[in-house]
């Protein structure tokens, strides 16, 4: 498994940025932008590519949550790291019944 190139694949699923009328708006805006994504990719033999989207979904809804109460903002793609990815990844992985998609991913469940 080639983490990097799963994680520049969803990176090309989403759009390269996301601008939010108030922080607030954050919520609606990724979920409709992620489901949009899940339906395009259902049907899929395998389901990396759902995992790997929703795993860019959640450093982009952090990212989200820490902007503060500044109003508009606006999300960028390439602000989520590989690493903010990946620590997502293992997250979305570490449960018991996903073992043999976390031997594949390459790696052991993230703690915590």
């Amino acid at each position: 498994m080639d983490r990097h190139a799963l994680f520049e694949t969803a990176k090309r699923l989403w759009p390269d940025g996301v601008t939010l009328a108030s922080k607030s708006s954050h919520e609606e805006a990724l979920n409709n932008i992620y489901w949009r994504i899940e339906e395009q990719l259902s049907g899929r033999p395998d389901d990396w590519l759902q995992l790997a989207a929703w795993a860019f979904h959640q450093p982009l809804w952090e990212i989200a949550e820490s902007g503060g109460d500044t109003g508009r903002m606006t999300l960028r793609t390439n602000d989520v790291t590989f690493e903010a990815f990946d620590r997502w990844m293992r997250k979305n992985l570490s449960d018991a019944s996903r073992a043999k998609e976390r031997a594949e991913y390459g790696t052991a469940p993230a703690q915590g």
